[in-house]
């Protein structure tokens, strides 16, 4: 009857539990003698959308549901699911007297979050009700059932037989969650426990001591790489001690979730900090630009994921980024050590072995991980081995390195000091506290020695110079105490020779300004210094000789210029008059020819005063006065002289004062009158239209007066600005032909102006306009009379001018040959446009004027004509250029060279261009009546047959 009984309360007690484990196999544990795998006897569920309660998961619906796990392992692998678990477990009376405990046998840190629900017992037997236990590496410390590194669970002790329900979730980690469930008896737990701290211990204590050691390397060192080698140590021992929680069991128990973030920041930051030491490690990567750039980039988005960890609170995506960027950057590392290795560089096998060591920890750690490796000490610890290996060979590839840095260093002190001695400069070091001289072997050779011993040890070397250079040196170091290539003669043992030499020095100095030593040193000059001086005495007469040349090419530039000028005005005086003086000649005309001959003999003038002013100033014997000078009057004699000039040409012309001004000032008022008018003509030469002003002030406090003249020309380039000044030289070399002149005008007001204590200066805008500011010395205006308005102001009427009256060209009636002969005059020159053209047509010629290059040719290309008759200097196209051109079109047309220039060499190029002959300006009027009447006469092959070409002996008149 009590057996009844008693398998009656059985039924009654298990029959739920029998109900949800009809196929469950019951773990029968009767033997602790070693810990007891439960792999085998664990059956799961997975629930993707963790919808499932403990309520589902043991009522009898979900039975079907159940998978039983039949690998040694088991692994919940998707990372997105919970997974649930179940476990019967019978214990024999003899295994509950050892009180059994159910351990996860690897570091906590692999498993977010998990929850065992447990029966519980009152001491007699199971009462029905269960306790949950909710721990994980999300869960504070103190979650945990026991007190453990591990996570491990108190079973009961009164029952034989329970079923054990759970689930784990790793959902935040990013990896599947590896569950080994152990049996441990108590006993067993302790023994693993002591060996678990025990590895700690060693483990922390040997990472201590690397920690200190190369601590005492860096401080000593100071080598940036053991600095970093340091930092490596520490965020690699942190990132074990999260791993197998010691960082969370003895710094921050209660705050999982910086436990996790640390991890996570901890990881990525150990990978950029080896990537820094492999760099300073490998100078660099200099062996490959590539590895460079992509070990940059790499650092880079290392960086990003740093700055991106620290903002998101995603723990499953920061997991992801701790697998994969390590993952990534070992195969990097590894291939880039292996063609570091293949480039020689010294530390590239030492650190290809210390990685291999810990590819090998982490790959075994990562595969346990994921489950394709069993759980034991070795993979459990595979990280903290690897690490160990990793460090450790990585300390003695630092040693290596230093052994290696130390020999290399007594090698190039060696390398140094043969150097030093065998130098071809002479160093030396004078220690002046006790009078000792140290040097090479140069030195001594320098001071005619065999060897430095022979020197005098007590001497200083700065004693073998002359008493000027040692009185000399002391000013010479006063700013920085250092000389550079300071160059002297030194006093040699060998006097057969004269010896100078290059100084460097440096002399140091104790707080008091005492001297401590000197040192430096010295080169041999003597060859280059003679090799100077006979290249100094060969310049000396190079120079000589070219300037020799310059002032010979000067006069013939200058009698070449001065010919030109003076021929212009001269075919005027000389044309006119002989016109003026036929019979055919009105009274109206005479009149008219002899006012233009008054003007070219002025123009004529004004060159000789121009040439003789500029050769007083530059022999020094041109004198001015210093007179009193009335303002306003001088003002008014410049504007009756440019009036007529400005109103030949149509533009307006003014002077503005800007009062206050001085009644009167010291000067030379005919020179400065002669500066000023040369200024104001230039400036109306070079405008086509608008107006030329000049503006008169005076600054009191420097005493100077100023005339600004102001156009509204061509304006100039800044580089024509440059040669403004100079003696025959113009803006460019279409200016002379363009608009005539010497280019002596500016250049002699410039002097003048020197002359009178100031100067010329211009400002222009290219297409704009100039202004040409001079400025002279007022003398004294302390007690001069200040005016602020002009009195009288001198009107000047325009001149009515008179047309000037055409001359009719005379024909014979009836000649109709003489009618077809025409002669073309290219000639800018109104005045000799009308001089030569009037000799042409009283030869009963028709003449066509031209009056520049593009002109001629235009003329030349689109009529017949019997002769051209071609002016060299013209706007546009010079003649010769013009005569080149007709000749490649084929034109055939006798041409003469019509120009003032009658040198031979000259006189050749014509030829040489295509011209039958030259004519010399004065205009020979008999050889032109001559050309003309062979032409008209005769019927020529060739233009050279018209009249033969004659060197020049002399006669600057005749034809050429």
């Amino acid at each position: 009857m009590l057996i009844k009984l008693f398998f009656g309360f059985l039924v009654a007690a298990f029959l739920p539990l029998i109900a949800l484990s009809d196929e469950l196999s019951v773990a029968v544990i009767d033997n602790l003698d070693k810990p007891v795998d439960l792999a085998s006897y664990i059956q799961f569920i997975e629930d993707v959308d963790r919808s499932l309660s403990y309520e589902h998961v043991i009522s009898s619906e979900y039975s079907a549901r159940w998978v039983q796990n039949t690998e040694p392992i088991w692994v919940a692998k998707n990372i997105r699911s919970r997974y649930w678990f179940r476990i019967r477990l019978h214990f024999s009376e003899e295994v509950l007297a050892l009180k059994p405990v159910l351990t996860v046998p690897h570091h906590s840190a692999f498993i977010a979050k998990l929850r065992v629900w447990i029966p519980e017992s009152d001491g007699e037997g199971l009462t029905g009700d269960t306790r949950q236990v909710l721990t994980g590496q999300t869960e504070p410390y103190s979650s945990r059932d026991i007190p453990r590194l591990r996570y491990t669970f108190q079973l009961p002790m009164t029952d034989r037989s329970f079923l054990l329900v759970g689930w784990v979730d790793n959902n935040l980690l990013g990896n599947p969650a590896v569950f080994p469930l152990v049996v441990f008896s108590n006993e067993q737990l302790v023994e693993d426990n002591q060996i678990i701290h025990g590895a700690m211990i060693a483990f922390y204590s040997l990472m201590l001591g690397l920690f200190l050691y190369n601590g005492f390397l860096f401080l000593s060192l100071r080598e940036p790489v053991y600095g970093v080698y340091i930092l490596f140590l520490s965020s690699g021992v942190l990132l074990c001690a999260i791993f197998d929680s010691a960082a969370t069991y003895w710094l921050w128990p209660e705050y999982p979730n910086f436990d996790n973030r640390m991890k996570v920041t901890n990881t990525i930051a150990l990978t950029m900090i080896y990537l820094i030491f492999l760099w300073l490690s490998m100078k660099g990567w200099k062996f490959s630009d590539r590895i460079r750039k992509v070990y940059q980039g790499w650092f880079l988005i290392g960086c990003c994921l740093l700055l991106h960890n620290s903002m998101t609170s995603n723990f499953f995506l920061a997991n992801i980024f701790i697998q994969l960027y390590p993952g990534i950057s070992i195969p990097l590392i590894i291939v880039t050590l292996v063609l570091a290795s293949k480039s020689g560089l010294h530390m590239a096998n030492s650190l290809l072995m210390a990685e291999s060591v810990l590819v090998v920890g982490m790959a075994s750690l990562m595969l346990m991980v994921n489950g394709f490796l069993p759980v034991n000490h070795f993979t459990s610890w595979a990280l903290h081995i690897g690490f160990t290996g990793e460090i450790i060979l990585l300390s003695f590839a630092l040693a290596t390195r230093t052994r290696l840095a130390q020999l290399d260093a007594i090698t190039n002190l060696q390398k140094f000091e043969d150097i030093y001695n065998n130098s071809i400069e002479a160093m030396f070091h004078f220690d002046a506290v006790n009078h000792s001289v140290k040097g090479n072997k140069a030195l001594a050779l320098l001071f005619g020695y065999d060897k430095v011993e022979d020197m005098p040890g007590d001497v200083d070397v700065l004693s073998y110079f002359n008493l000027e250079v040692q009185n000399d040196l002391p000013s010479q170091l006063l700013e920085n105490d250092t000389l550079k290539n300071y160059e002297a003669r030194i006093k040699s043992a060998d006097s057969s020779r004269e010896v100078w030499v290059s100084l460097s020095l440096k002399v140091t100095r104790d707080n008091a300004g005492k001297l401590l030593s000197t040192e430096g040193f010295m080169v041999d000059i003597s060859d280059r210094r003679l090799k100077e001086r006979a290249e100094k005495e060969r310049t000396e007469a190079l120079l000589k000789e070219e300037l020799s040349e310059q002032k010979n090419q000067a006069k013939t530039q200058f009698f070449a210029s001065m010919s030109h000028e003076f021929r212009t005005p001269l075919t005027a005086i000389l044309g006119y008059t002989e016109i003026a003086d036929s019979k055919e000649t009105t009274d109206l005309q005479r009149k008219e020819y002899f006012k233009t001959v008054g003007h070219s003999a002025q123009h004529m003038l004004q060159l000789i005063n121009d040439i003789l002013d500029l050769s007083k100033i530059e022999a020094q014997k041109l004198d001015v006065e210093s007179i009193s000078v009335d303002l306003i009057q001088l003002s008014e004699q410049i504007r009756d002289f440019v009036w007529i000039l400005a109103n030949q040409k149509n533009i307006e012309f003014s002077i503005s004062y800007q009062f206050p001004l001085p009644e009167t000032f010291i000067s030379d008022p005919t020179r400065l009158k002669q500066a000023i008018i040369n200024l104001c003509s230039n400036s109306i030469k070079f405008t086509p239209e608008g107006r030329v002003t000049v503006h008169v002030s005076c600054d009191a406090d420097t005493e100077t007066l100023s005339f600004a003249v102001e156009d509204t020309g061509i304006g100039l380039k800044p580089e024509q600005s440059q040669k403004l000044f100079k003696a025959f030289a113009q803006a460019d070399s279409s200016t002379s032909r363009n608009f005539g002149g010497t280019g002596l005008g500016l250049h002699l007001s410039k002097l003048i102006a020197n002359k009178l204590g100031g100067d010329i200066l211009v400002e222009s805008v290219f297409g704009e306009g100039s202004v040409f500011t001079l400025s002279v010395s007022t003398g004294s205006l302390a007690n001069c009379v200040w005016i602020n308005e002009v009195k009288e102001t001198i009107e000047t009427d325009e001149d009515e001018t008179e047309d000037e009256s055409q001359v009719e060209t005379e024909s014979s009636e009836g000649d109709s040959d003489v009618k077809a002969f025409k002669v073309l005059l290219a000639e800018d020159n109104k005045v000799n446009q009308m001089i030569i053209s009037t000799f042409i047509k009283r030869s009963g010629v028709e003449v066509v004027i031209a009056n520049d290059g593009l002109e001629a040719v235009a003329h030349a290309l689109s009529e017949d004509f019997s002769l051209i008759l071609m002016d060299n200097d013209m706007p546009h196209l010079d003649g010769l250029q013009v005569v080149s051109l007709l000749r490649e079109k084929g034109i055939s047309t006798p041409i003469y060279a019509l120009t003032g220039r009658t040198d031979q060499e000259f006189i050749d190029q014509c030829i040489e261009t295509g011209c039958c002959g030259h004519l010399a300006k004065p205009l020979d009027t008999e050889k032109l009546k001559e050309i003309i009447e062979s032409l008209k006469t005769e019927e020529c092959e060739s233009a050279s047959e018209i009249i033969p070409i004659k060197k020049n002996d002399g006669d600057d008149n005749r034809v050429h």
